[in-house]
């Protein structure tokens, strides 16, 4: 219940000609059926992310996943499908259902999966990816606009890394991934939102791509891997196969696939995205954006969708 006092003050900062419009119902899980019945009236989602009712954190978490799907949070209890979403179920069908954190049974996960899927009738081909899942992580964004490449004029790292993200989505969507894209625009999103994420929707493998810089001086690419797969596992496996790929087409000097640690903490991974990450995780250093040698190969948007290209190939590489 949202008070008159809350409501007085949004009154008071809106325009004139805004009208209030309430959307409810008699409990949670009606008003959440109104609100995707109100503002997704497209019969043809791309995504619906499902989120049990009775802590609602998790839901919250997936706000970011859910804005950039341009796709609704569905919540429901955990052991059955609320009678109030019978109606949307029956009337729309989405690509893709994602699972928001634990506790909801498979049952109520495979009761939406297939209302959603029966009007589809063209089947997704696997491809090569096996069914498995993707997350992509463009680094910075928005008002984090990271390194700044000088031999190109002051490009943006972010600029960069979302380019080669899209190159390295579009490959992997091509080989029948599901490919989860943290985002897909020029936004702000913090480390923490980028791991909640993850954390939530649990994909195969993340894979976060940056962009390095030195003053000039360093050159070439490195890949990191979690450090509890030093002495081998997925994360190096993953590590060693993106930059061999990436070598494969760009003569860079090869800075290796390797791990980084605190200096607090010699136990704990450096790198936000691989400690505070639950799932399999890499982060790429694509090239140094201040070095005029590694940005003359990828000073064209050919060379940087190539370059994530490579990246996709060597992700198919360790999950196919």
């Amino acid at each position: 219940m949202i008070s008159t006092n809350v409501i007085n003050k949004v009154n008071g900062i809106t325009k004139d000609s805004v009208t209030n419009n309430r959307v409810y119902g008699a409990d949670r899980h009606e008003t959440n059926a109104n609100v995707i019945k109100k503002f997704y009236t497209d019969d043809e989602l791309e995504a619906v992310l499902v989120a049990k009712s009775d802590v609602l954190v998790d839901a919250l978490a997936a706000g970011p996943l859910a804005a950039n799907l341009k796709s609704p949070i569905l919540i429901t209890p955990k052991t059955y499908v609320s009678a109030y979403h019978k109606e949307n179920l029956e009337a729309k069908s989405a690509n893709k259902v994602y699972k928001i954190g634990g506790g909801l049974t498979s049952k109520v996960m495979s009761s939406i999966a297939s209302s959603l899927s029966k009007h589809n009738t063209t089947p997704t081909d696997p491809g090569t990816s096996g069914g498995k899942t993707v997350m992509i992580d463009p680094g910075h964004g928005g008002s984090d606009t990271g390194t700044t490449g000088k031999p190109l004029g002051g490009i943006k790292e972010k600029d960069y890394t979302l380019n080669t993200s899209l190159a390295t989505t579009e490959y992997l969507r091509s080989k029948g991934f599901n490919v989860i894209m943290t985002r897909d625009t020029d936004k702000t999103l913090s480390l923490g939102n980028r791991t909640a994420l993850s954390n939530s929707l649990r994909p195969d493998l993340f894979t976060s791509i940056h962009y390095n810089a030195s003053d000039t001086t360093g050159n070439g690419v490195e890949v990191f891997y979690k450090l509890k797969d030093k002495d081998g596992g997925t994360t190096k496996t993953v590590a060693t196969n993106i930059l061999n790929r990436i070598l494969e087409k760009f003569n860079l000097k090869n800075r290796g696939a390797k791990t980084r640690t605190l200096s607090t903490d010699p136990t704990k991974d450096y790198l936000y995205v691989l400690r505070n990450n639950d799932m399999p995780a890499v982060l790429v250093e694509c090239a140094f954006l201040d070095n005029e040698k590694d940005m003359s190969l990828l000073n064209t948007s050919d060379k940087v969708k190539e370059m994530g290209t490579q990246i996709g190939k060597g992700i198919e590489d360790s999950l196919k």
